[in-house]
């Protein structure tokens, strides 16, 4: 299984009704976006810790070191920001 396999894995296990979309770069690191209505009211820093809370949970460390930055997003400001993609 590949890194960015079980770091989907680990989200949609660990975070309730989890979209993510993810990538990995040339470098073979694993970045992207975890969308999820219960990041709704919280500050960044706490949906950051749920995200690698999660991936800590479920993945060895040295497949860790193989992730970078997971974006931790409400719906709706995944919404505004593929909006603003958009307009550019």
């Amino acid at each position: 299984m590949t890194t960015q396999a079980k770091v989907e894995a680990a989200l949609y296990s660990h975070i309730a009704g989890a979209q993510v979309d993810l990538e990995t770069g040339p470098s073979g690191k694993v970045f992207g976006w975890v969308v999820s209505s219960t990041f709704f009211g919280q500050e960044d820093k706490l949906r950051v810790a749920r995200v690698w809370t999660a991936l800590r949970e479920a993945i060895a460390p040295e497949d860790l070191e193989d992730v970078t930055m997971i974006f931790p997003v409400t719906p709706e400001e995944a919404q505004s920001i593929r909006e603003d993609q958009q307009a550019s």
